[in-house]
């Protein structure tokens, strides 16, 4: 009993240093969604009557941004009311605010409708904002790559509205640089500015949090209100790892490896089987020597 135990560990174990090893011919890269628009764009190579990436594709880019922004301020300018007003209504605060000669806060389930009402305004912007990233990526790419170098900083701030501009940078005058004094305050008001965003979303994940546990504890709905909380923070989860998911580096698999046998499969079948085995030859030889290992432990039949 002990053996088969045993056994079955070290093939799980055989099965996870297998995949591992994969990582010899196909590693794993970590990639942000930017960087990999930007490897993406390198390869993009326009014939006749194709797209280019120039400055009248950022021009065009931009003002599908700038409408996609303007469709999420306002859906701002709403979620921002309405959780004003259930903040409000949470410490007892009354706006006074009438439909039909009727209280809006005297409506059983107020606070849960306005809850519903955000949360679907929260994905509708976080969706938005993921599209806006992905086209800032694109116009990114254009002025890094495609535009003159001399009018970078024009570009960044014409186009990226998350750029922040601290001193200006010459292009043309790289023996003017700048002193310890000049860095140093740079750099300060840089981390005041990142300090002040993070204390704000600590603020508002605070008072969202007093919200629903409000609508927990007075539960107007009763059972339903408790649902309501439920739903409202797993899509607040799930919203928060979907912004992170679409702004910081997630592992892809790389088979570039693979690509190379292809195209040698194609252009010189008479060398593809070398170039296969060079590829293989060090991912087949660990291979080989665990499975050895294993067949002289028992734990695999030999072949």
């Amino acid at each position: 009993m002990l053996f088969f135990i045993k056994k079955k560990i070290a093939l799980v174990m055989f099965f996870f240093r297998s995949q591992r090893r994969r990582s010899l011919v196909n590693p794993i890269v970590f990639l942000r969604p930017d960087q990999l628009v930007d490897l993406d764009l390198d390869l993009y190579e326009p014939e006749n009557g194709n797209i280019l990436l120039d400055k009248k594709l950022a021009d065009e880019m931009h003002t599908v941004s700038i409408r996609i922004a303007s469709f999420n301020n306002k859906l701002f300018l709403v979620s921002s009311s309405l959780f004003i007003f259930s903040l409000l209504k949470v410490y007892g605060v009354e706006l006074g605010l009438n439909v039909f000669g009727f209280h809006v806060s005297d409506f059983p389930g107020a606070l849960e409708l306005i809850l519903v009402i955000n949360t679907i305004i929260g994905i509708i912007c976080i969706n938005n904002d993921n599209k806006m990233f992905i086209l800032n990526s694109y116009i990114n790419h254009i002025i890094n790559k495609k535009l003159e170098p001399e009018l970078y900083t024009y570009y960044k701030i014409k186009y990226d509205r998350s750029y922040i501009q601290g001193f200006y940078h010459p292009f043309n005058l790289p023996h003017i640089t700048f002193n310890s004094l000049s860095l140093s305050i740079n750099s300060a008001i840089l981390v005041i500015f990142l300090v002040s965003i993070f204390i704000f979303y600590i603020i508002s994940f605070y008072f969202t949090f007093v919200v629903l546990n409000y609508v927990w504890i007075h539960e107007s709905l009763k059972i339903y209100s408790k649902v309501i909380v439920g739903i409202v923070a797993f899509s607040m989860l799930s919203s928060t790892v979907f912004f992170l998911i679409t702004r910081l580096p997630i592992p892809y698999r790389d088979y570039t490896s693979n690509q190379v046998i292809q195209v040698f499969e194609q252009l010189r079948p008479d060398i593809a089987a070398q170039i296969r085995s060079e590829i293989y030859a060090e991912f087949l030889r660990q291979e080989q020597q665990d499975r050895d290992s294993m067949v002289e432990k028992g734990y695999l039949k030999p072949n």
